[in-house]
């Protein structure tokens, strides 16, 4: 009860000293007006017309909350490492004195975690599996490019992208962009190559769907008038010079 009547509302702020807020809530009120069409007004009154209302605004803090914020910090810290290594701690604590398995400890945590990673990027087994996933999103991007390719490509695809980092997604896009761009400059030209895109493009057209052939200027204009659509005459543009 004693927290829940130190909460602000709207009517009442608890003053600094019962809580001491960093930022301190905030009363805002916006206002919004809109205009449409601000031709038909002649350009008299804005488009967009915002007011807002700020009380007060407050930010601060004390000597307690900036302990407390580094203390947060470092606790962070402690866990993420503390997530870290778990995996190679032993079971006995250190009041057990087992000194052997506290130097164990130590030894695996620093090698398995600091020491091997380095050196397997040199191993030729991660340096061929590394050249043959680039291999292999080059192919599937170029296909992409080039033609379709199937939902299972895909997924290879984005299981690729997250093993592989940003200079090497970069340079294997932009080098499969290069290939399918020649690719296409060297397949011929044939008359039926531009006779099939013809056809193709002169039967995609619905006339129902043409607006510009079926409605009469009237019909357009009650259609534009219901919808606040000007047309080519639009509001956004030729405003008066200032």
């Amino acid at each position: 009860e004693d927290l829940r009547s130190k909460i602000a509302t709207k009517d009442y702020v608890p003053d600094p000293g019962v809580v001491d807020y960093i930022l301190r809530p905030l009363n805002v009120i916006a206002k919004l007006i809109m205009i449409m069409k601000p031709r038909e007004d002649n350009f008299s009154r804005p488009m967009f017309d915002i007011t807002i209302d700020l009380d007060q605004i407050s930010f601060n803090i004390n000597k307690k909350q900036y302990s407390d914020m580094l203390d947060l910090l470092e606790f962070q810290d402690y866990i993420m490492l503390k997530t870290k290594f778990i995996k190679y701690r032993p079971k006995n604590t250190i009041k057990d004195k087992n000194t052997k398995e506290w130097w164990v400890f130590a030894y695996n945590a620093i090698v398995n975690e600091d020491v091997r990673p380095h050196f397997d990027c040199y191993k030729w087994e991660n340096i061929k599996a590394h050249l043959d996933r680039c291999r292999e999103y080059r192919k599937i991007r170029f296909q992409e490019l080039t033609g379709k390719i199937s939902n299972e490509q895909k997924q290879r695809a984005q299981e690729i992208e997250k093993k592989l980092d940003v200079f090497n997604l970069t340079y294997l896009r932009r080098s499969a962009e290069i290939e399918a761009q020649k690719k296409k400059e060297q397949e011929p030209k044939s008359w039926w190559g531009g006779v099939s895109s013809w056809w193709s493009g002169s039967t995609n057209k619905d006339p129902e769907l043409d607006l510009e052939n079926v409605m009469s200027p009237d019909e357009k204009k009650k259609l534009f008038g219901a919808i606040g659509y000007e047309g080519d005459d639009t509001s956004s543009a030729g405003y008066p010079k200032e």
